[in-house]
């Protein structure tokens, strides 16, 4: 059985087909603090925002997961 034969045998029986994403930790801040706020911004581009309660490093994405993997990007860029 094919992918889209079994796609098209879930829709028929009223289910729906999703890929299993891959959960991504948040790596500490560069000044160790483990501990973040979670803000709600009120542009489209800056939909969630983290912030390190230490240092007050921010990152904002357009969801959750988004935030999640820009926060990760910018603590791999910062620590070299």
């Amino acid at each position: 059985m094919t992918i889209e034969e079994l796609r098209n045998t879930a829709r028929d029986m009223g289910y729906n087909i999703v890929k299993i994403k891959q959960y991504e930790k948040f790596l500490p801040c560069t000044c160790g603090c483990n501990r973040r706020e979670m803000w709600f911004g009120n542009t489209k581009e800056k939909s969630i925002i983290y912030k390190c309660m230490r240092c007050g490093l921010e990152v904002c994405g357009e969801n959750k997961e988004d935030a999640k993997r820009k926060w990760n990007q910018k603590i791999k860029e910062l620590e070299g």
